[in-house]
């Protein structure tokens, strides 16, 4: 799917308050999605930032989208420096992207933050370098967990990808979607953004909302240490329909998800 078609997909999918309700995969963020359940229309940013800001610890304030040819022209905050120097996310108006992002804030308020001030430490490192714009592969590990992580937690280490699909087969862990990116193509029927593991061990917790919580903590210390990805190889991959969607008896599409949403 091109980008273009990428955008007219997400402008013409209509408001549904009810899937992350009614879909399997949305658990870890059920419990942040239920105040927009009867919502007739799509949740303005001041409404997402007036239910989800406690949750997320941060605000979230309008974007305004600019024109694309005046974007480089206009100077403005970069999105990582918003959120950790203002502690404010910026979110679009009817935005399915931003709105998942906003429930995934709301749910690992830590490892976001986490992850976005690592991400600005690296923008600021090659700002000084007199590189702007330049990326290096952790960036890059960083963006493909932020848009299409997904965390496997298991009481014993898991190191391949092997070990991660046979953990999660038998029961033995639990796969807990944090990439925003995968909720929106959930709701909008695709693209599918890079699906890679986050492998944590943690003590067996049958809570749901604690299980997220110590997922939350423990991606946060990962993301502060050297331990933190180098490079998107470092996360092992994961099939997202075989793994996740056909266990709870869904299957999403005939074949594996490819591409990647922008």
């Amino acid at each position: 799917m091109t980008t273009r078609a990428t955008r007219e997909q997400r402008r013409k999918t209509p408001w549904s308050d009810q899937l992350a309700r009614s879909h399997p995969i949305f658990w870890p963020v059920r419990a942040f999605a239920e105040p927009f359940v009867g919502e007739a229309e799509f949740p303005s940013v001041a409404k997402i930032d007036a239910w989800l800001a406690p949750y997320a610890r941060m605000r979230f304030r309008e974007q305004v989208n600019r024109p694309r040819r005046a974007r480089h022209k206009t100077a403005s905050q970069p999105y990582d420096e918003s959120i950790v120097v203002a502690g404010e996310v910026p979110t679009r108006e009817g935005s399915w992207h931003d709105f998942m992002n906003a429930l995934v804030w709301a749910a690992f308020p830590t490892a976001k933050r986490a992850l976005h001030a690592r991400q600005h430490a690296f923008v600021k490192r090659e700002r000084m370098g007199g590189e702007p714009g330049r990326r290096l592969p952790a960036h890059d590990a960083l963006a493909v967990l932020d848009e299409g992580g997904v965390i496997v937690v298991s009481q014993r280490p898991l190191s391949d990808e092997g070990a991660i699909d046979a953990a999660i087969a038998n029961s033995s862990a639990r796969a807990v979607v944090f990439g925003h990116a995968i909720f929106e193509a959930i709701a909008i029927g695709g693209p599918w953004p890079l699906v890679r593991a986050v492998p944590l061990a943690l003590p067996h917790d049958s809570n749901d909302s604690r299980l997220v919580q110590g997922a939350d903590q423990a991606l946060a210390v990962l993301l502060a240490s050297e331990r933190s990805p180098t490079r998107p190889q470092d996360l092992p991959r994961i099939s997202l329909n075989r793994v996740l969607c056909t266990r709870v008896g869904i299957d999403l599409h005939s074949a594996e998800p490819r591409g990647r949403a922008s």
